[in-house]
């Protein structure tokens, strides 16, 4: 099978993953790489950092459902790309079903005033419990 050497491009703000039939090779930097086609492929990951918002609707102690908007701020490990990019398939649904079952396990044992009143709790347990899971899946929050 003939190959041809062809330039891989990744953006100012990707890593680039190589695979060569389908097995990792390598991590490129962002600018311009030379990759054997079609042996080898190359899939881009963002490095940036992305905003998701997460709706959750749950019940107070006082039964008051409520709907709490969660903000998580989260970035690829630098160290962690090959992690990333093979162990999820989705990190926004990932990280929206961790964001859900953090505020489920909290809002509950609250009533609405309390809720209300422990804004800040709640975004540091939710940091704490979010980023601690997603860290072995190289995402920092």
């Amino acid at each position: 099978m003939p190959q041809i050497l062809c330039c891989a491009c990744v953006d100012g703000a990707d890593n680039g993953i190589v695979q060569e039939c389908g097995k990792f090779k390598s991590i490129i930097p962002p600018g311009c790489s030379f990759v054997l086609w079609p042996l080898s492929t190359v899939a881009s990951v963002s490095m940036r950092t992305t905003q998701l918002d997460v709706r959750t609707n749950t019940k107070t102690k006082d039964n008051v459902t409520v709907a709490v908007k969660t903000a998580i701020m989260f970035q690829v490990d630098p160290d962690k790309v090959e992690t990333f990019y093979f162990k999820l398939n989705n990190p926004h649904q990932q990280i929206s079903a961790y964001v859900d079952d953090c505020i489920r396990s909290q809002i509950p044992l609250m009533t609405l005033d309390e809720a209300f009143l422990a804004k800040e709790k709640l975004a540091t347990v939710v940091k704490s419990q979010v980023a601690d899971s997603m860290q072995q899946f190289g995402v920092q929050v």
